[in-house]
């Protein structure tokens, strides 16, 4: 095991189409006792994070953008298993409007009861309506279900023995000898939509 895998750690990869571009969000998921995760953990962590996006997320998402894959993949090394969520592919949005353009997202920051930037996440969901936005402002419902997307999978993957974290490879400038791993105990949505901040794929 070398920098930057850390036993026990999976990636989770979140994979949209909008707009003619893939773009992709992840999140890391644990052991709870930091063990390797097992295959089955590891199934329950993708098929369990597309379960939350179902259930919370795709239902503010607009028709036009297409859920395209949920993978999990064992970051203890380069060749880790890689795992697929058990699901119905392509899934689209349920909102019959127009999307947001593609460089915009809603910013859900993971906190974990410790302070620096290092021990704080981001997740940018996208593909939510223009109607869910009024002065780049989100509605109530849009930002309770962004953030209900992460309290409804952390609460899911406990039965797994799992965890969400904020995995961090530097901490002032400088790589890590070791990754940090910090289990996530809440979630906050920003109050504004943020725009340039979420990278499309190539």
């Amino acid at each position: 095991m070398a920098w930057p895998y850390l036993d026990g750690v999976i990636k989770i990869v979140i994979s949209y189409t909008i707009g003619g571009e893939v773009a992709i969000n992840v999140v890391f998921v644990r052991t709870q006792d930091e063990s390797s995760a097992t295959q089955i953990q590891m199934q329950a962590a993708a098929t369990k994070m597309y379960d939350a996006l179902d259930a919370e997320w795709i239902p503010v998402v607009s028709d036009t953008v297409d859920l395209v894959d949920v993978e999990a993949i064992e970051w203890r090394a380069p060749d880790g298993i890689l795992k697929r969520a058990v699901g119905t592919f392509p899934l689209a949005g349920d909102h019959t409007s127009n999307p947001m353009p593609a460089n915009v997202a809603l910013v859900v920051s993971h906190r974990t009861g410790h302070v620096g930037r290092s021990k704080r996440g981001r997740s940018y969901m996208l593909g939510f309506t223009e109607s869910d936005v009024s002065g780049n402002i989100p509605t109530a419902a849009l930002a309770l279900a962004a953030s209900d997307t992460f309290t409804v999978y952390n609460t899911d993957i406990d039965a797994d023995d799992l965890e969400l974290i904020v995995y961090s490879l530097y901490e002032d400038g400088s790589a890590r000898t070791t990754p940090a791993s910090t289990p996530v105990t809440s979630h906050q949505v920003d109050l504004r939509v943020d725009t340039q901040r979420r990278r499309l794929g190539t």
